[in-house]
């Protein structure tokens, strides 16, 4: 701004009024001069502070679990403790005649590796002229005790099978004899399959066929 010579150098002729006057303007256009230079600068920026998210969740860390150092077994399928036929071998085939009724005695050895079971009474079947495997009709002949009887490696076991011996005294027009029959090719159910009697075959003429239960030892004593 230009302010006149007469004001710089203190050396006015003007009046006091119109001195008093001058320092107002020049006053008044400095305080316009300052307040444009102050709306007219930037205000200084603030860096941005970070606002915390309200949906932000703090994970709980979960403690690692202390390992013992053993191992779970692997599951193993249960042994079946049923016996196989072909562990079996027949030892003898013996009748004997008394009283009216025959006695067959079958008996027979476990060479299996290990214990099994095998059902208490026997059950027998036989081939027919067909070729088919037959059930033969036996009953229990005293029947009772479990199910099942348990078969040790090297054991041996026998059962008796009990016939009336020819007619055995019955009048061969009477019920009991209406129904004869012959049995060849005889086998015996054992475990999950069959033993074969070898040529044991067995002819009734009248009653029933009875069966035991088996029993060890080898039923010669």
């Amino acid at each position: 701004m230009n302010i006149p010579q007469s004001i710089r150098s203190g050396h006015s002729r003007l009046h006091p009024a119109a001195y008093l006057t001058a320092l107002a303007i020049v006053a008044a256009v400095l305080a316009a001069c300052g307040g444009t230079s102050q709306r007219g600068a930037a205000p200084a920026s603030s860096p941005a502070l970070p606002v915390p998210s309200l949906t932000q969740t703090t994970a709980t860390p979960t403690p690692p679990v202390p390992s013992t150092g053993k191992t779970e077994p692997a599951t193993r399928p249960p042994q079946s403790t049923t016996c196989r036929a072909s562990d079996f071998r027949l030892v003898a085939v013996r009748s004997d005649g008394a009283m009216g009724s025959l006695y067959t005695t079958v008996s027979v050895t476990y060479r299996g590796g290990s214990g099994c079971r095998i059902a208490s009474t026997p059950t027998l079947w036989y081939r027919t002229s067909a070729g088919r495997l037959v059930q033969m009709p036996t009953v229990p002949d005293g029947g009772g005790g479990p199910a099942t009887v348990a078969v040790r490696t090297g054991q041996s076991l026998f059962f008796v099978v009990r016939t009336v011996g020819g007619y055995g005294g019955y009048d061969p027009t009477s019920p009991e004899c209406a129904h004869p029959a012959t049995y060849r090719q005889i086998q015996v159910r054992l475990g999950d399959g069959f033993l074969s009697l070898r040529d044991w075959q067995l002819t009734v003429l009248c009653g029933k066929i009875w069966v035991r239960n088996w029993a060890p030892g080898t039923g010669s004593g």
